[in-house]
């Protein structure tokens, strides 16, 4: 049972602290010191019964997803989303370079806001995750890991890749009429990387995350 409590300290100010308590001895243990006892688990040291119990394995279970994710940035933004053919003239378009054809048409605003929402924030946003998790799977944070942690959770609502799928899916299906089309090795990598963060995040316990690094830091 957590529980926060109040005291005067030697100056005679007011503080605060939270504790948790053993619900079979009523052993009194700082937060951070119960903390201490154990990373994911831990007992009250009086009679041996578990204090708190937290899954853990969510954080080891978000890396690995994370990981595997980031080796697919390159031939997801690289590779050709989509051959197209049409009157024997064959072209491939990647991510990369419909940015670049954007900008040579004059629509630089238009070319900006894909190669921001995209390209650069998920990738910034994928390394944020990345330089928090690996802190604290490590046990010991890096520089800067609390704010570095909630630019990533306000990063979450400009980084869409998944938008940009689904308007390349209806662009298919519009020059599928007059062109022959075949998907190429970045559309499936792009969709793979997708649904791998899709599982990084639904798997990731931030309330955790948080507490881990209250406690090592």
């Amino acid at each position: 049972m957590f529980c926060t409590i109040f005291y005067k300290d030697g100056d005679g100010f007011v503080s605060q602290k939270q504790v948790i308590g053993c619900a079979y001895c009523d052993l009194l243990l700082d937060y951070k010191q119960a903390h201490g006892l154990g990373r994911y688990k831990a007992v009250c040291p009086r009679c041996g019964s578990s204090l708190y119990v937290i899954k853990g394995v969510t954080l080891s279970l978000s890396l690995s997803l994370l990981v595997t994710s980031y080796l697919l940035v390159v031939p997801a933004f690289a590779a050709p989303i989509f051959i197209l053919t049409a009157m024997g003239d064959v072209r491939m378009n990647s991510i990369f370079t419909g940015v670049v054809e954007l900008f040579q048409q004059g629509l630089w605003d238009i070319a900006l806001l894909v190669l921001l929402t995209a390209v650069l924030f998920p990738v910034v946003k994928m390394t944020m995750l990345l330089y928090t998790l690996v802190g604290i799977n490590s046990g010991r944070l890096f520089s800067g890991t609390g704010r570095v942690f909630r630019w990533y959770h306000h990063l979450q609502e400009w980084a869409m890749v998944d938008v940009f799928v689904l308007g390349v899916m209806v662009a298919l299906t519009k020059l599928d009429t007059f062109a022959n089309v075949s998907l190429g090795l970045g559309f499936w990598t792009l969709c793979l990387m997708l649904s791998l963060n899709t599982f990084t995040s639904f798997f990731l316990n931030e309330g955790l995350v948080w507490q881990e690094i209250e406690r090592l830091g």
